[in-house]
């Protein structure tokens, strides 16, 4: 916590004033160990300021559309131009240490623990309530009273499982039905073509939303009311190209059930798109990410991220795997990274340390082809022969043999996936035209 106090040069009095407040009586001494733990973990949190985001936020305000929809859509609406806030040249990134006030974190503190008093989060102890309930921001948008916005706005929803305790004390329970007002809020939103055009997003569609979206929104609104909802995120699909984000909501059982706040309902993902890494991103610091154990070294973006966590073992039975190096890099390298194909080119998705010419991947999915791969000059040189992990856990190399061919007949190039076939039924008894002509004269 110290290096946090150093930090924050001349806000440390506003810090400080935080652990003093809750120094006094003893019955306060959890809400003092919560302080100590959102100070310690702050350095690295961050939000953007200047003249063209003030701009953008009184648009947003002030559009007579965006006005009649509920916070949580207009919420998302805010988080835009944060996505791609490197691209602004007016913008200047301001550290939480060096501008977070005493009452902004006292307030915090003090509603996350009437949150913690819900009964379906009675399961979590204090590590799992600082990780869920506590924290007072979710990525780098600006600091702002999120909760006293969402005060009284939803707690309707969640008082009609009154009486039932079955209902009423599972976490499973209250984010399923939070999460279907959501999605009722969203396909009102969707059924009225709500769009929005600024010149720092362009023109932006409730129907055009993504994950990326929903996400962040659907924690801040969720951990409003004491449900303990995480961030998840894989950098690179197994059998598809992209790169996805959901949510998932930590049940008194110990499991945690998938979903999209805004889109999807608590369950299992979707099987269709296989999974080779999954990550959680958390307040707290993380220190066995890349980046603190060996920062000098040039490493992808992703990885530069102190704030996620590796998830995988809670989505499959994953499997640490050793891998031959076929080449040594051109430039001194103490990792190399485990790369899965995106239809264009090799995206890292995990890292190992090189030991002589091996290196080791910790917990990963099985069914996926790799290869390994050295991050160099800002790209993947490919350091391996492409592999596949079996179910067993095994390593499969794929070596092409130059002097031979092979007659190969492909049935299909893509994955069928459900969601197309679904889309096939409706082309049964459809008549396709076509023609050289704009009016079909002939056809």
């Amino acid at each position: 916590m110290e290096y946090a106090l150093i930090l924050s040069g001349e806000n440390r009095t506003e810090l400080e004033q935080v652990l003093s407040h809750f120094s006094h009586n003893s019955a306060d001494s959890l809400k003092l160990k919560a302080a100590k733990y959102l100070i310690s973990n702050m350095p690295g949190h961050y939000s953007y300021y200047g003249s063209s985001l003030d701009a953008y936020k009184n648009a947003v305000d002030s559009s007579s559309v965006l006005k009649r929809l509920p916070w949580s859509i207009r919420n998302i609406f805010y988080l835009y131009p944060y996505q791609d806030v490197y691209s602004l040249m007016d913008v200047k990134r301001v550290e939480d240490v060096k501008c977070i006030t005493a009452s902004y974190l006292i307030s915090n503190i003090e509603k996350a623990f009437e949150c913690w008093k819900y009964p379906w989060a009675q399961h979590l102890g204090f590590d799992d309530f600082c990780e869920y309930l506590l924290p007072y921001r979710i990525g780098n948008e600006p600091l702002n009273n999120w909760r006293d916005s969402l005060e009284g706005v939803y707690c309707s929803v969640l008082q009609k499982m009154r009486g039932v305790d079955e209902l009423f004390e599972s976490p499973y329970q209250a984010c399923m039905r939070l999460n279907d007002k959501l999605i009722e809020e969203m396909n009102q939103a969707r059924s009225d073509s709500v769009c929005f055009t600024h010149s720092l997003i362009g023109t932006k569609t409730v129907v055009g939303m993504r994950c990326l979206e929903y996400v962040p929104t659907a924690v801040l609104i969720m951990r409003s009311l004491g449900i303990p909802v995480s961030f998840e995120m894989i950098e690179q699909w197994s059998s598809r190209r992209g790169r996805h984000y959901w949510n998932a909501v930590y049940h008194f059982t110990g499991l945690r059930y998938p979903f999209t706040g805004f889109d999807s309902r608590p369950r299992g993902l979707n099987q269709d798109y296989k999974m080779n890494k999954v990550y959680r991103r958390t307040y707290a610091a993380n220190n066995q990410t890349l980046i603190r154990q060996y920062p000098d070294e040039p490493i992808p973006a992703f990885f530069e991220d102190r704030f996620v966590k590796d998830v995988t073992h809670e989505y499959m039975t994953c499997y640490d795997i050793t891998v031959d190096l076929r080449c040594l890099p051109e430039e001194k390298r103490e990792y190399a990274y485990l790369c899965v194909f995106n239809n264009e080119h090799w995206t890292p998705v995990h890292y190992g340390r090189i030991n002589k010419s091996k290196v080791t991947f910790t917990h990963v999915g099985p069914q996926t082809m790799f290869i390994a791969g050295y991050y160099i000059d800002d790209k993947i040189v490919p350091a391996s022969l492409p592999f596949h992990v079996n179910l067993d856990g095994t390593v499969t190399y794929i070596s092409p043999v130059e002097t031979e061919k092979i007659a190969l007949t492909i049935v299909r190039k893509y994955p069928l996936l459900h969601r197309f076939a679904n889309y096939s039924r409706h082309l049964i008894g459809t008549a396709i035209e076509a023609s050289d002509y704009p009016d079909f004269r002939k056809s």
